[in-house]
């Protein structure tokens, strides 16, 4: 005789599997912050490094440089 309610075998077979979903992306993520930590303390640590990203991500520039974008056709 089989019931079939909230505790069902197959109900905890999927519990089970959104467990091991969510521990993946868990790990996932953790190693992810890790990663971007390291990216930061290297960005920081050096004024060279933070005036490279300025330049290339935010386009900044020096008052007596001139500035020029080069695209290429993808």
């Amino acid at each position: 005789m089989t019931f079939f309610d909230q505790n069902s075998f197959m109900s905890q077979i999927k519990l089970s599997a959104e467990l091991n979903q969510l521990q993946a992306r868990k790990n996932f993520y953790l190693h992810q912050n890790e990663v971007l930590k390291v990216q930061k303390d290297e960005l920081l640590g050096s004024m060279d490094n933070l005036e490279r990203l300025a330049r290339e991500k935010f386009l900044m520039k020096k008052d007596d440089e001139d500035l020029f974008i080069v695209q290429t056709k993808d």
